[in-house]
């Protein structure tokens, strides 16, 4: 009797190919948080889920890691497919129609984008970013990146990476409008103040965990941009042998949604004890 086992080398089905396009085409598609289409047909959205599950593997875990969705991550085949990728910040396009059902809990600035530049309504999202206020504050970015270019010597002792303007072109480049670093707050905190020297309100926000600096911008067509800045100092908290000590995240951020984190996070008294100065209602400046 045989006992030798062999390898099933039995041809594979390949899976369908979809390609990405920086404009909505199609009626139907899946546009991820970097703001790329892949257009499918009304019958293919689940085809072109599981393509983009094999083809974006490693950011999709990524993404769901960061939305708090570990579950899902590394284990694509126990979910249903629509439910990982809109869990990992991917939107569903259906019959040009963009359901809230089949959106993420927030679209990316990037998805916003996409969506305004081929001509779909933006759906009314509380404290996303509307991209005409972001394209303007884009803007100022790039201004003060281009003005520190002739400082770049200044920033000599900066590590590879982690000068102001460095993390300035990564908070343009990240799709959530916000860049995180470990032990870098003076750069992080010199960023920050070359994109606010014109701010025109800023308020404080004292937590038993670190600092929260917020600065109101109006921009030339007199619409508002709050620009955040989050400090956290783990060795307050009696661990001096930990890494990172210091965390920093800048990011900008909708004065409604700034507003309302205010009002329901920090005076509800969620946080603890804390103390809270200065106002972002420009009547009061």
């Amino acid at each position: 009797m045989a006992t030798d086992s062999f390898k099933d080398i039995s041809p594979q089905p390949k899976i369908k190919e979809f390609e990405a396009f920086r404009k909505i085409n199609s009626p139907d598609g899946w546009i991820t948080p970097t703001g790329s289409f892949y257009g499918c047909g009304p019958n293919d959205h689940d085809l072109c889920a599981e393509y983009l599950l094999k083809t974006h593997e490693v950011f999709i875990n990524t993404q769901l890691e960061e939305n708090f969705k570990s579950q899902m991550a590394g284990n694509f085949d126990e979910f249903p497919k629509r439910e990982v990728l809109k869990a990992a910040g991917f939107a569903l396009l259906s019959d040009n129609w963009l359901a809230d059902s089949n959106l993420p809990e927030k679209l990316s600035i990037r998805q916003l984008e996409i969506i305004k530049r081929s001509g779909f309504p933006l759906p009314k999202r509380d404290g996303e970013i509307d991209p005409d206020i972001y394209l303007e504050f884009k803007e100022i970015i790039l201004k003060a990146i281009e003005d520190e270019k002739q400082n770049a010597k200044r920033y000599s002792h900066y590590k590879e990476g982690g000068s102001p303007i460095d993390l300035l072109k990564k908070l343009l480049e990240s799709s959530e409008t916000s860049v995180h670093e470990e032990d870098r707050q003076g750069s992080v905190k010199e960023a920050f103040d070359l994109i606010t020297k014109d701010s025109v309100a800023e308020q404080t926000i004292e937590l038993g965990k670190g600092v929260i600096t917020l600065r109101l911008m109006k921009l030339p067509s007199g619409k508002d941009i709050v620009v955040r800045l989050d400090f956290h100092d783990h060795s307050e908290q009696g661990t001096w042998d930990c890494s990172p000590v210091e965390e920093t995240w800048l990011c900008f951020k909708s004065k409604e949604s700034v507003n309302e984190y205010i009002s329901k996070e920090v005076l509800s008294g969620r946080h603890g004890n804390w103390h809270l100065s200065g106002s972002l209602d420009t009547t009061k400046v």
